[in-house]
């Protein structure tokens, strides 16, 4: 996630984070700060800025996902707004191939409905059954995926997923 730095004064910074909002930091003006605290406090805002949410739209329903703090889900988020047509695959997956991303890839015993993840380098996954024993990265997750289930049904489905809608609740949610 890419942190901006607008202004720096003797007693404060503020930056944003595009999508999530501007951030403000301020500290006694008598401090004299040296160069590398101002490095430091770009990193620490950068560390604690605002989880980046997005918008998972099949049909006419939505969800709110949540990304995780990953250079995957930050890549992913540069590519947006995407919609993919996603095929159906053990029941409780819908998966796209064709989106490039950086793969950092672990392996999940357990897999809850509502995962969005990275399978191998280019493959989209988004989970609405209960899975495990594979590796992926993980991209984010469904603040809730009641529902998700019925909305994405058996065969292939078109998902769109938004950071554009989404930008407004990032805004509210980070203030």
């Amino acid at each position: 996630m890419e942190f901006a730095l607008n202004t720096l004064s003797g007693d404060g910074a503020e930056g944003t984070v595009p999508g999530a909002g501007t951030y403000r930091a301020t500290w006694d003006a008598k401090a004299d700060l040296p160069e590398a605290s101002y490095k430091a406090f770009k990193v620490k805002v950068k560390a604690e800025s605002a989880t980046l949410r997005i918008e998972i739209t099949a049909g006419d329903s939505s969800f709110e996902a949540e990304l995780s703090d990953n250079a995957t889900a930050e890549a992913f988020w540069d590519k947006l707004p995407l919609t993919l047509s996603m095929n159906e695959l053990n029941g409780n997956e819908k998966y796209c191939y064709g989106v490039s991303l950086p793969s950092e890839p672990e392996y999940y015993d357990k897999i809850e409905p509502g995962e969005l993840m990275l399978y191998g380098s280019n493959c989209i996954v988004l989970f609405y059954g209960k899975a495990g024993g594979y590796s992926y990265t993980r991209i984010g997750k469904l603040t809730s995926a009641e529902g998700l289930a019925e909305v994405v049904g058996s065969g292939a489905v078109s998902v769109t997923f938004d950071k554009a809608k989404a930008a407004e609740k990032n805004k509210e949610k980070n203030k």
